[in-house]
């Protein structure tokens, strides 16, 4: 078994959990090493039982090696030197994410950029003011390729010749929502990433999303809520940022307004 088969092999084993992934890799230093055993007892004195890779995963595996040779998509690994620094120390951080683009994803600069989907002309204005300000400081700017907010956010770091990374909340055959396919090869086209932690076929199920925010959140430095109602994926990506340890900023609006009331509120 190659090494990229036996990384790609992890994530369709029901019994190994994301954490306890990573607790085995940080015993063996790499993914094969893990299947050459049957049990590992970790520090914790916690025993590990260690399945076999069943011929169904192993082509699942091979199904994911063969997409991303075909789409020139690259895996970056939870013990790699390129796995991105500030998303290592969360705790909940993936062990592997696969991306298209460049790996940029330790820039001296990284700053998430979140909002809702129903943007107003004012989001939008304030969202295109902060980045043009932003851009002489050569900051790196994340969202989650979205209606409204995520898309300003794109739109115009790439227009401010900033680098822009996109989290999907889908696989990478799946450009959501298709309006923003374009975009998204732009991004890869001006030296940014598309990033998933899901398999290439991943449908963009309601429940990616939630799970997507916490790697916009632990890939910044800090998180910037630019227009957000109560509740909603940018309040969770704001929560999650806090409770990382990183600044939060959110930018405030009309009082009355129902899309300003999760900015207001943080």
């Amino acid at each position: 078994m190659t090494e990229l088969i036996a990384r790609l092999s992890l994530q369709f084993i029901p019994e190994l959990s994301n954490g306890i992934i990573k607790k085995l890799l940080q015993v063996f230093g790499n993914a094969a090493d893990i299947f050459q055993e049957k049990t590992v007892i970790l520090k914790n004195g916690k025993r590990i039982q260690i399945p076999e890779i069943s011929d169904t995963v192993k082509r699942q595996a091979e199904f994911e090696a063969e997409s991303m040779e075909k789409h020139h998509i690259n895996l970056c690994f939870y013990t790699d030197a390129d796995f991105p620094r500030r998303l290592k120390s969360c705790n909940d951080s993936p062990y592997m994410l696969y991306y298209k683009g460049e790996n940029i994803f330790s820039e001296q600069k990284m700053l998430a950029v979140v909002g809702t989907r129903n943007v107003t002309p004012y989001g939008k204005d304030i969202t295109k003011k902060l980045i043009k300000e932003l851009a002489e400081y050569n900051v790196c700017i994340i969202s989650g390729l979205a209606r409204g907010v995520d898309t300003v956010a794109h739109e115009h770091a790439l227009e401010n010749n900033l680098k822009t990374v996109a989290i999907m909340g889908a696989g990478l055959r799946i450009i959501y929502p298709d309006c923003n396919e374009r975009l998204a090869q732009r991004i890869v086209e001006q030296g940014g990433a598309l990033v998933s932690e899901f398999p290439f076929k991943t449908k963009p199920d309601r429940q990616n999303f939630p799970q997507r925010n916490r790697i916009i959140a632990g890939m910044a430095d800090a998180t910037v809520v630019m227009e957000t109602a109560l509740k909603g994926g940018s309040i969770i990506t704001a929560y999650i940022a806090h409770s990382y340890n990183r600044d939060v900023f959110a930018v405030p609006g009309n009082i009355f307004s129902p899309t300003h009331e999760g900015c207001n509120a943080l």
